[in-house]
């Protein structure tokens, strides 16, 4: 292709040559012309003819030799020009391909096992699950050793694949970092939109879409929407395998977390029967009442107890007791089952986290701001190793009050309402005390 390319320009620089030299000639032939007339008047035909014609000889030699070797430098230019060119394209090109030369990713139904060395005998030092993507270090009978985060060891050739560009980009994540203090997630792409919810500066979000250049499409916890593109900055990144401590480490969490839904299930349970255990008794009570009663007209008996039974009790809360961190973990404990309202700070009628916390403290005497990311400034520092009951605890978009326990009462979202639940909801990034 180079070479065709260099004949190409060559013939057409042969061309634009060719009618140069032709006009050259002309205006060489007629410039003796004139030099000719002129003589005449002063010399011989003879000797003015014999003068002209070496003029001319020599005109037409000193033009066609200007021209061969402005051809000559005019190709070697071009073609200098066509050989950086196609080097500098050849070289973007080999950039692109060795970027995922050394890219392997994982293509799994859900994992397959790095060991130490490579055969299938060799110690299990990690899991690398779909997707995954990791650095080629080394290939050897099958096998392809790879660094992939805190993982490095040998996975077998039929569950990855390597230099695929398309596998790359598809296994590629974009994060979003916030980088202002705090950031609305809007329902839609419009500064108008309704909020969504407040994450706090330096949170991380997995980003959905970016194609509207104003808008970034994100996702956090389980509500998704729109951050304005201005303040987030987007990065691209990985997920990889994962070390045998990490995944038994996650596993113990899923277990902790199955335990602690089947003990919340089983205490729902148990206050449904005790309500009814409590309601059946109250009926019978009110039934053997109406017997004994003699002189009642019988429409009187039977419409008070019907009243009686249609009727729920109303759910009836304890007003705050003491000052400390106990009474406020005590008092809060109170609203669990209530429902999660974003935007919200009633305690019955529907509070989100920020607002849960909020409203729990002012009835404490202590004011608090309606923002998860703002509570991490209020009142002083605690260490996790340190924390008490009633302190605050400030996750990555989230604030709850700390129980006791290892255990935390707030409003989660508006699927699970107010609940309490275990610290490992998610990474703790302050803790504070305000009592």
């Amino acid at each position: 292709m180079n070479r065709n390319r260099r004949i190409q320009a060559a013939a057409a620089i042969t061309l634009s040559a060719g009618i140069m030299f032709a006009g050259a000639s002309i205006n060489a032939q007629a410039a003796p012309l004139a030099g000719a007339s002129a003589t005449i008047l002063e010399a011989s035909a003879e000797d003015a003819a014999s003068g002209n014609a070496a003029a001319q000889v020599t005109g037409t030699g000193s033009t066609l030799s200007g021209v061969s070797r402005v051809l000559a430098e005019t190709v070697s230019d071009t073609s200098e020009q066509l050989d950086a060119k196609e080097q500098q394209a050849a070289d973007q090109q080999a950039a692109k391909e060795a970027k995922y030369d050394k890219l392997a990713v994982a293509k799994v139904s859900d994992h397959a096992n790095v060991r130490k060395h490579a055969n299938a005998d060799s110690k299990l030092v990690g899991l690398i699950y779909n997707n995954n993507v990791g650095q080629v270090l080394d290939t050897k009978n099958g096998w392809t050793k790879i660094k992939s985060g805190d993982v490095t060891g040998w996975v077998k050739n039929d569950y990855i694949t390597v230099g695929s560009e398309s596998a790359v980009k598809s296994a590629t994540v974009k994060k979003a970092s916030v980088k202002t203090t705090t950031l609305k997630i809007r329902e839609k792409a419009d500064k108008n939109s309704d909020v969504v919810d407040l994450i706090p500066g330096g949170t991380s979000l997995k980003v959905l879409s970016t194609k509207d250049k104003d808008w970034v499409k994100v996702q956090s916890g389980d509500d998704t929407g729109y951050v304005a593109a201005d303040y987030v900055t987007v990065k691209s990144t990985y997920h990889y395998a994962k070390t045998v401590e990490a995944v038994k480490a996650d596993n113990q969490k899923k277990e902790n977390a199955k335990k602690a839904a089947a003990a919340k299930k089983a205490a729902a349970a148990q206050r449904t029967t005790t309500q009814t255990t409590r309601t059946t008794t109250r009926h019978t009570q009110q039934a053997a009442a109406a017997q004994t009663q003699t002189t009642a007209p019988a429409k009187t008996q039977t419409t008070a107890p019907a009243k009686t039974q249609s009727s729920a009790p109303a759910k009836t809360y304890s007003a705050p007791s003491g000052g400390n961190g106990s009474a406020v973990a005590s008092y809060a404990c109170q609203f669990v089952g209530n429902p999660y309202r974003w935007g919200g700070t009633s305690l019955t009628g529907g509070a989100d986290c920020s607002g849960f916390v909020m409203s729990v403290y002012s009835k404490f005497g202590v004011g608090l701001p309606h923002s998860s990311g703002a509570d991490r400034g209020v009142g002083r520092a605690v260490s996790t190793s340190d924390m008490q009951p009633g302190d605050i605890v400030c996750f990555p978009g989230h604030v709850a009050i700390y129980i006791g326990g290892g255990r935390i009462v707030h409003a989660a979202n508006s699927r699970l309402g107010i609940i309490t639940s275990s610290l490992n909801f998610g990474s703790i990034v302050a803790v504070r005390r305000v009592l």
